[in-house]
C-alpha cells in the first residue's frame, strides 16, 4: 500500500483509510485520477468499483471526447458508421448483459 501511495503521490494513511472506507468524504476526483494512473487502469473502472453507477455519454459526446473537437460532417458520418457496424453485427448498442460476452455473441 505504501508503494501504490507513494507512486501516486498521495499520503499511505488517507489511501488506508479509503480502502477501508473510514474517511468522513469521498476521495476527490483528483486523488481518484492519480490511483487510477498508478494502478494502470481506466478511472471508470475506480468508480464501477466503488459502486458507481455511470452513464455512457451518447457516441458524438464520446467522439468528441476522445478525439477532440470534430467537424459536423465528419461527426456525422462517424456515428451512421459506426450505427451500421452496431446494427450490421447485431450488438446491443447498450452493452452485453452481465451473462454474455459482447465479442462472442457478435461473431455468431
Amino acid at each position: 500500500m505504501r508503494q501504490l501511495a507513494k507512486k501516486a503521490g498521495i499520503n499511505s494513511g488517507g489511501l488506508a483509510r479509503i480502502e477501508n472506507g473510514r474517511t468522513s468524504h469521498s476521495p476527490r476526483p483528483d486523488t481518484l485520477n492519480k490511483l487510477a494512473r498508478a494502478l494502470d487502469v481506466p478511472l471508470t473502472d475506480l468508480l464501477i468499483r466503488v459502486g458507481c453507477e455511470l452513464t455512457p455519454p451518447d457516441l458524438p459526446t464520446y467522439l468528441c471526447a476522445r478525439y477532440g473537437p470534430l467537424p459536423n460532417d465528419v461527426l456525422t458520418d462517424a456515428c451512421r458508421y459506426i450505427e451500421g457496424l452496431i446494427a450490421d453485427c447485431g450488438i446491443d448498442p447498450h452493452g452485453p448483459a452481465s451473462t454474455e460476452d459482447e465479442y462472442t455473441k457478435a461473431r455468431h
